[in-house]
């Protein structure tokens, strides 16, 4: 009983951590081209951009860009993702468009992050690519610069060893760089009267 009551305790804190959106990390954010469709995500997405070069450097490189890029909970084809790309490219307000899909139930926001990451890195290999926008041009995109990762009926995805390292570079970025957001949310609580 009480090892689920930590349990709920801690699992608590992380969600109020993602849910409550500092101040200064809203600040810093500018990006335009990405958009996360939910306050988690959104303070994800903040936390990767305060805490990671390579996370800016991914969104720089999406922001050179006419795409955009979505980012909001749901569930991936492959069951056991964290996130993915979904192979499907759409148009709004005239720019084409790709949806990332992440679930940040349950996992260390730290985590969610860096797969957020190899997520992006999958959609600038898309705006980077000169190609159709279209779902056969991506998965004939991710057939020449990428790997099957899992095929079964109604379900073909993708891996590059590019967003491996990514995610890998971002986790490690991570783990060195203290959360700013709960730091600044901190000395914000610290320094009111």
């Amino acid at each position: 009983m009480r090892r689920s009551a930590l349990t709920f305790v801690i699992v608590a804190m992380a969600t109020t951590l993602l849910e409550a959106a500092p101040p200064r990390c809203l600040e810093s954010f500018s990006a335009t081209h990405v958009k996360a469709a939910d306050a988690t995500h959104r303070a994800l997405v903040h936390q990767g951009l305060e805490r990671s070069a390579t996370f800016r450097r991914l969104i720089a490189d999406i922001e050179a860009s006419s795409w955009l890029v979505f980012v909001q909970t749901g569930r991936c084809p492959e069951n056991v993702t964290v996130a993915c790309l979904l192979h499907f490219v759409g148009t709004f307000d005239g720019k084409p468009y790709l949806r990332v899909i992440a679930r940040h139930e349950d996992r260390h926001p730290d985590k969610v992050i860096s797969v957020l990451a190899h997520e992006l890195q999958h959609a600038r290999e898309v705006v980077q690519a000169a190609g159709r926008e279209d779902p056969m041009g991506l998965r004939d995109l991710f057939g020449r610069i990428g790997r099957v990762s899992v095929k079964r009926p109604g379900v073909v995805t993708y891996e590059t060893d590019r967003a491996r390292q990514v995610e890998a570079a971002v986790w490690r970025e991570l783990l060195g760089a203290p959360d700013r957001c709960v730091l600044d949310q901190a000395a914000d609580r610290t320094a009111r009267p």
